[in-house]
């Protein structure tokens, strides 16, 4: 009996064994199961973390092994760097993402650096650290980071024991624990302390970090990491939500741990989070407590739609005024003003954007301070300008207002915008551009254009989109002779019966970027044309030719008008017009007789006789004043009979035509005034120097002075002070001049000459016509010695009013460039025409004029228009590159050609490289002084930033 019941228990526990073990064995399958599938796309090679494949296999996820633009998932994890080197970021779009520990694999790389930080909007310190069970276990820390330590220290790797090593640019630093640190790197996540072993990257500081890293740092440590710019608490995820996508990124390697295949049931999670003692150095315990806790959070939740969390600014538009909509709903009349920014830094062209969020908060900074309340930019700037503006308009009441041109590409075929591939490029345009102002599109790289991930939602500020560009009258004409008929009928905006086929393509783009915005973000901004004098609808009858053809004038043969455009009220908020108007060009500005009546406080106006006449024909819609302003170039290309000259003001007189044309711009009604520009540009050109600028790609390595169109901002971009070098001391007691110096800048040859005794009212800088009677010094400037005689191309002449008289053959302005022997007494002037003779239809004769480059002024170098300054023993003398013949001086290229012509576009005239300057300074009591000054060349140009006297808000 009793052996019975001890066999019957047996067979109850064998059974129940048995049982339990085919359980185990079933239940895996079954719970596997039953596991919903979860969609995950990801590129095989970018997973390299054994954690990761274990939560494949363990929320049965789906690895379609595809990351591209056209995949829609719930969730795609990359842990490997090679998604950005390939450029495949496109599949981020609306994408939710977990991102592993990706900033240590570039930390040799600052251009992916880059392309993280922008894509993240997070900003990595430069510095990683790594654990290490035994510092002194050669096998464990890699052989590069104890070279590197020893370079950098230098001293002997000498460490053992438990310990961290943190690395970053040109530093390395290492952590013992019990003396530089206590008990190690932990996570804190929902007030609790985790411990972590592995690879972690040291981000700054985010109000978004939902878990952080946190060192228990020794005092004399903790200052070790302040003089880095580091924190002993730093982020160890954050939640990265956008428009773009969404998602989350670890700042350490969370998911190295390998479970193996046996932990995959779904009771064995939850015992394993509980487990009392965990393997200490491989990342168990934060594995199970952390990693997988949160990624199944992430896995669970949905995908957000678009949405902003700021603030939003409404405006609407009614007859000629733009309103903005307060927080009551009250419409209160809005003021755009605002400077145009042109972002071109010396040495790189118009499309070669500055990524550098700094400069763009300094320029908001400034802007602001002055006053204005808008910024207009010409095309999509890079991903920096708008987190820039983003950054600056959250931490400031009175934000910067946008007005964002969406640029279509120039030169259409055949001159037809209505031509089917140049609309559809530009429709893309139009919706890239709109999607990145929402922070809701990866741009992949591409020429020309910007590009990169926008992720920062600045619609909130945006006062309007332009449309459009200055077009060309020839590409009008072409698109209405090309499409006679074509009207387009839109749902938000249409063409009136009578538009042109031209005025109707500006419809159907203006009603593409509304319907974007309405169907991706349910949203109606302003939205506006850019048009330009040139193809307003006045008849002017200085523009003419005695058989009454039109159509032989550039700037009245043919017009857009926005009144032929027309919008459906109840689904739009507001249209409007931007117009470049200025007060040198076109020539009727200043040659129609119908402006003259106009006067100001200071008298006759024709600029605000042509801004009245012209809202006079704006009928239906406000009108913006989208660029205006004058240069500070030192000669002038163009005059205005009311002193507002195309170039040749000075700073203060750039600012006082500023404020007398703002006044105009206010009084006859218009809705904004946006002045041109904000910074210098020296990739812009005149038709005065464009041609002499060889070769022309590199005209953007120097600032040309002459050229008005590269002295239109209210800031100067400069060239660095000239440093000099010492090329003549004399050794007489008696000589008149005692020291000779010639430096060079970006933008300058200077000469400066040290005299031994004081000249007659040097002082009187302001008063002085005679430089200083100093023996009536002349400077021969020899550019070019082909020959065995001594050729100058120039000779300065410094007696009483001061001139640069040129060799007959090397006369450029006459279209001759290359120097002949010829006696002193034949060298001449330099006259160049700027304004043509103009016959009205009236009869009314205005004559041609032009201006003497020859003629040299003399003040203080604050002023541009000035190249000689006199102080009490020295004088100075600055020549621009372009006033003396060279074409560029960055590679020491001069304009020398035997053949005699006026060149009709650019790099026609040959050029030769020269590497010597010779001077010959000559004066009646004296034998000449014969110097050789060595031309130096460069390929980066120096320059600085200053906001130019007299600028007025």
């Amino acid at each position: 009996m009793k052996y019975r019941i001890i066999s019957r228990i047996a067979k109850f526990l064998l059974m129940s064994l048995t049982g339990i073990i085919i359980f185990l064995l079933v239940y895996p399958i079954f719970s596997y199961i039953k596991t919903p599938v979860k969609r995950v796309d990801i590129q095989e090679e970018t997973r390299n973390s054994k954690g990761i494949d274990w939560a494949f296999s363990h929320y049965k996820i789906k690895d379609s092994k595809d990351f591209t633009e056209n995949s829609i998932s719930d969730l795609v994890i990359i842990d490997d760097g090679k998604v950005f080197e390939k450029d495949n970021l496109s599949g981020i779009d609306h994408n939710k993402l977990i991102l592993v520990s990706l900033f240590h694999q570039f930390i040799d790389q600052p251009y992916n650096v880059d392309t993280l930080n922008e894509s993240t909007g997070l900003n990595w310190t430069g510095y990683m650290g790594s654990t290490f069970q035994d510092l002194g276990d050669l096998n464990e820390v890699p052989q590069s980071w104890i070279n590197e330590y020893e370079t950098i220290t230098p001293e002997k790797w000498a460490f053992y024991g438990e310990g961290i090593v943190i690395r970053g640019p040109q530093n390395i630093m290492v952590l013992r624990k019990g003396i530089d640190y206590d008990k190690g790197i932990v996570v804190k996540y929902n007030e609790k302390s985790i411990p972590y072993y592995g690879t972690f990257e040291l981000l700054n500081q985010d109000g978004r970090a939902e878990a952080s890293f946190e060192i228990d740092l020794s005092e004399e440590s903790r200052k070790n990491f302040e003089a880095l710019g580091i924190s002993e608490s730093f982020p160890a995820v954050v939640n990265l939500n956008w428009n773009l996508y969404q998602g989350y990124y670890f700042a350490g390697n969370f998911f190295d741990y390998n479970p193996g295949k046996f932990f995959q049931n779904d009771w064995i999670v939850p015992f394993m989070q509980k487990k009392i003692i965990y393997d200490t150095f491989k990342g168990e315990e934060c594995f199970w407590k952390f990693s997988i806790p949160f990624l199944s959070r992430i896995i669970d939740e949905p995908l957000k739609k678009r949405a902003t969390d700021q603030v939003k600014f409404e405006f609407v538009t009614k007859g000629n005024i733009i309103y903005e909509v307060d927080s009551n709903n009250k419409q209160v009349p809005f003021f755009s003003k605002g400077v145009n920014i042109g972002a071109a830094l010396p040495g790189k062209t118009f499309t070669e954007f500055p990524k550098d969020k700094a400069l763009y908060l300094n320029w908001f900074a400034q802007i602001s301070d002055l006053g204005y309340n808008t910024v207009r930019i010409y095309t999509l700037l890079p991903p920096e300008f708008y987190q820039a503006l983003y950054e600056f308009n959250a931490a400031n009441n009175e934000p910067l207002f946008l007005l964002q041109e969406i640029w279509p590409e120039e030169h259409p075929e055949e001159g037809n915008y209505l031509a089917d591939n140049y609309n559809s490029i530009y429709k893309k345009e139009i919706e890239m551009d709109i999607r990145a102002i929402h922070g809701d599109i990866y741009i992949p790289e591409r020429a020309f254009r910007a590009y990169g991930a926008y992720l920062y939602d600045v619609s909130p500020y945006i006062l309007g989109y332009l449309v459009g560009r200055e077009l060309e009258p020839d590409e009008v004409e072409a698109t209405d002779k090309l499409n006679i008929g074509y009207l387009y009928k839109g749902d938000f905006i249409f063409s009136e019966q009578d538009a042109t086929p031209t005025e109707s393509w500006l419809a159907a783009s203006c009603d593409y970027a509304l319907q974007v915005e309405a169907e991706l973000y349910d949203n109606s901004p302003l939205v506006g044309i850019v048009n330009w004098p040139t193809l307003d609808t006045i008849v002017h009858d200085s523009e003419w030719n005695s058989e009454g053809d039109k159509s032989l004038q550039y700037n009245d043969k043919i017009s857009v008008d926005i009144n032929h455009i027309a919008i459906h009220e109840e689904k739009v908020n507001g249209f409007f017009g931007a117009y470049h108007i200025y007060p040198n060009y076109p020539d009727f500005m200043n040659n129609d007789t119908q402006y003259d009546a106009y006067q100001d406080d200071e008298g006759r106006f024709r600029y605000g006789g042509y801004l009245e006449a012209f809202m006079k024909q704006h009928k239906k819609y406000p009108a913006i004043v989208a660029e205006y302003g004058v240069s500070t170039s030192s000669v002038t290309a163009h005059f205005s009979p009311d002193g507002l000259n195309h170039g040749g003001n000075s700073e203060k007189e750039q600012s006082q035509m500023i404020a007398r044309m703002t006044d105009a711009i206010v009084r006859e009604d218009y809705a904004g005034a946006v002045v041109f520009e904000w910074i210098d540009e020296w990739a812009k050109k005149t038709w005065s120097t464009e041609n002499y600028m060889i070769p022309y790609e590199r005209h953007v390595l120097w600032h040309n002075v002459l050229d008005p169109e590269q002295n239109y901002g209210l800031v100067a971009v400069e060239a660095k002070p000239t440093t000099f070098e010492t090329l003549y001391e004399s050794t007489e007691i008696d000589s008149a001049i005692e020291k000779v110096e010639v430096g060079q800048n970006a933008s300058y040859l200077t000469i400066k000459l040290t005299f031994n005794e004081p000249a007659n009212d040097v002082n009187d800088v302001n008063g002085a016509n005679d430089v200083n009677d100093v023996n009536d010094v002349n400077i021969g400037i020899n550019l070019y010695d082909e020959t065995p005689e001594y050729i100058d191309e120039f000779v300065l002449k410094l007696s009483n009013s001061p001139k640069l008289l040129v060799n007959p053959g090397y006369n450029w302005v006459k279209g001759s460039y290359r120097s002949y022997t010829s006696i002193k007494s034949s060298y001449e002037e330099m006259i160049q025409m700027v304004n043509k003779s103009n016959l009205s239809k009236e009869g009314v004769y205005t004559e041609e004029k032009v201006v003497n480059l020859s003629e040299l002024s003399i003040g203080d170098f604050d002023s541009p228009q000035n190249s000689i300054m006199v102080t009490d023993r020295q004088l100075l003398i600055r020549l621009p590159y372009g006033l003396i013949g060279m074409s560029d001086p960055s590679s020491n290229q001069i304009l020398w050609d035997s053949n005699k012509f006026i060149p009709t576009g650019s790099d026609q005239i040959n050029t030769v490289r020269t590497d010597v300057v010779k001077l010959r300074i000559v004066n009646n009591l004296e034998k000449a002084i014969q110097i050789e000054y060595p031309l130096n060349a460069w390929e980066i140009p120096d320059y600085q930033f200053r906001l130019k006297n007299n600028v007025i808000n």
